[in-house]
């Protein structure tokens, strides 16, 4: 019964004093805050996206932001046809252009080699998508 018992504390010591090591998660999980000194207020954030490239797009009430891992570039404050944007959609097609949706059909379409936009008029577009959905069904 003695030797039981020694042996049940030298393993709760052994557990004692290695549990550093014996620990199933790294400890080198690391968080991190990010605010305005990184150039960019989250408290707007409305859409994150991640794109093939590994980079995160944020859609705010005021623009998208490009977040390379360190530091935000807002990338629609660049063009005039982007202000007042309200991005709640973001989504990357097959050829690397980027695609953002907001508010009261507003859609823009960015090309990041050019870094261009080209703004579409979503409402000017429903008739002819109507006609073609109608003329689809008949």
């Amino acid at each position: 019964m003695r030797q039981k018992t020694s042996a049940r504390w030298v393993a709760a010591l052994f557990l004692f004093l290695f549990q550093n090591w014996l620990g199933a998660q790294p400890n080198d999980v690391v968080f991190y805050s990010l605010n305005k000194t990184q150039g960019f207020n989250p408290s707007q954030a409305t859409s994150i996206f991640r794109d093939s490239k590994g980079f995160l797009w944020i859609g705010t009430f005021h623009g998208v932001y490009k977040f390379d891992g360190k530091t935000f570039t807002e990338v629609t404050g660049k063009s005039p046809a982007t202000k007042g944007k309200h991005i709640i959609n973001i989504f990357e097609s097959a050829d690397g252009s980027f695609w953002f949706g907001g508010l009261n059909n507003q859609l823009l379409h960015y090309l990041p080699e050019t870094e261009t936009f080209e703004s579409i008029d979503v409402a000017a577009l429903l008739p002819e998508l109507r006609e073609d959905i109608i003329g689809i069904g008949a």
